[in-house]
């Protein structure tokens, strides 16, 4: 399901799709698209959460870990995650409910 389709908050669970092939690059990580064959740039904060989503699918487990590695207000970083994984869903990378 897209994000389109599903309102996307801290309760939801995202799920990296299986044809979604990840290689770190660093600090940052490129997410290749096996089945659109198109490759997608995650800085470090999207590769730290897409770390985080392949071990717990929950969204709001992924923010409450952020907030103890990065120097963000609660509101920004949930503001960014949603909109990182809204990204995510329209490209077809992971999968929200």
């Amino acid at each position: 399901m897209t994000a389109s389709a599903t309102k996307i908050t801290l309760a939801s669970r995202v799920r990296p799709s299986a044809s979604a092939l990840i290689q770190p690059t660093g600090d940052e990580a490129i997410v290749l698209d096996i089945t659109g064959e198109r490759y997608y740039g995650l800085n470090e904060v999207g590769a730290r959460l897409w770390a985080l989503l392949i071990s717990n699918p929950l969204l709001e487990d992924a923010h409450h870990r952020l907030l103890d590695e990065y120097t963000v207000t609660a509101s920004d970083l949930e503001r960014d995650l949603i909109t990182i994984v809204d990204h995510l869903a329209e490209a077809g990378l992971v999968s929200v409910d």
